[in-house]
């Protein structure tokens, strides 16, 4: 996690100058435990990369349809249902946005795909998987 990864920054950053010279140096921190599980699929994790930086609905001016289809495409080959499902119903919502008139009606469709997006996050929550 970032926090895990700030903290020992720190601490491996932090001056040792104000020891005195019989005191012993301080141990390095130890590496950050990995937060990913080690045997679901790459594409499983890379679906959760990507999910953990959309934005929420409301959030986003503009969607990053790259990410959105790199999503997609992801989740589809993630070997884990919750991840599947939630990805089709992305797909959905992408499909249905793409088609949608500019104004109101495109607007709803954006917040249902950041929404969508959300599911797939909720998804690897809940498979363990996280970025």
């Amino acid at each position: 996690m970032r926090r895990a990864q700030f903290l020992a920054v720190v601490i491996l950053t932090m001056s040792v100058s104000a020891c005195g010279q019989d005191a012993p140096a301080p141990a390095a921190a130890p590496p950050a435990a990995s937060t990913s599980v080690p045997s679901v699929a790459p594409e499983a994790a890379e679906a959760c990369k990507l999910a953990a930086g959309t934005p929420r609905p409301g959030e986003a001016i503009e969607i990053d349809e790259q990410t959105i289809k790199s999503l997609i495409e992801y989740a589809a080959k993630s070997r884990v249902a919750s991840i599947e499902k939630a990805g089709t119903q992305l797909k959905e919502h992408y499909s249905t946005w793409l088609d949608a008139p500019i104004g109101d009606e495109a607007a709803t469709a954006q917040d249902r795909i950041l929404d969508a997006a959300g599911h797939v996050r909720e998804a690897c929550d809940a498979a363990g998987i996280t970025s």
